[in-house]
């Protein structure tokens, strides 16, 4: 019985030799693939930091252009109330303007009249002369 179970303990020995070689060669194997990812997360790590650091940059440009606009809608608020002045003045001239044209008709009108009587004057002054000069 002693040489039947050498042969078996050889053959346990050698499947378990063989057993702690596969073993050897998967925790190297994994201690290798843990190498990689820590690598692999190292190359992650950096990668967020650049992406934190450019959403930082666009968070910046995001407020200065946020302020930006709220200046330029303070400009057209401005501007819009300066035109609605300008078309109040345009319109108040506008009113001026339909008042002295109303005074120059007026005063065509009265100046046709006055030179109707300065002719009227002049003829009578003529005929007067020509009575006085045929006497």
């Amino acid at each position: 019985m002693g040489a039947e179970i050498t042969p078996l303990l050889i053959a346990v020995l050698t499947v378990g030799v063989a057993l702690a070689g596969l073993m050897i060669g998967l925790f190297a194997w994994l201690r290798q693939d843990i190498k990689e990812i820590r690598h692999g997360m190292g190359d992650l790590r950096e990668r967020m930091a650049r992406v934190e650091g450019n959403v930082a940059r666009l968070e910046g440009n995001v407020a200065r252009l946020e302020g930006n606009v709220a200046r330029l809608e303070g400009n057209v608020a401005r501007v819009e109330d300066k035109v609605a002045r300008l078309e109040g003045n345009v319109a108040r001239l506008e009113g001026n303007v339909a008042r002295l044209e109303g005074h120059v008709a007026r005063l065509d009108s009265r100046v046709a009249h006055l030179e109707g009587t300065v002719d009227g004057l002049r003829k009578e002054v003529v005929g007067g002369d020509r009575r006085i000069a045929a006497e």
